[in-house]
């Protein structure tokens, strides 16, 4: 398994923002609280490693996880 080296994203402060990668470890995504995608990483080992669906289906599972993980990152704990 390819064990990724993301560089640094600084995302804005907030507790709504989240990063996530996807199962393999080739892509991060990294999404606001309003939901929209801040950054994108896609690792260079990806262009050999994955056929083009396959890192399209990697983009879209990271920034999926991110966009969910979002909700799992709340400042209000009951």
């Amino acid at each position: 398994m390819f064990e990724p080296g993301f560089p640094a994203v600084d995302p804005p402060d907030g507790p709504a923002s989240a990063t996530a990668t996807d199962g393999a470890g080739y892509v991060q995504a990294t999404v606001l609280p309003g939901g929209r995608l801040h950054a994108l990483y896609v690792s260079p080992h990806a262009m050999y490693d994955l056929t083009a669906d396959q890192l399209a289906t990697a983009c879209l599972e990271a920034v999926v996880k991110a966009q969910t993980r979002r909700f799992d990152v709340s400042p209000f704990q009951p």
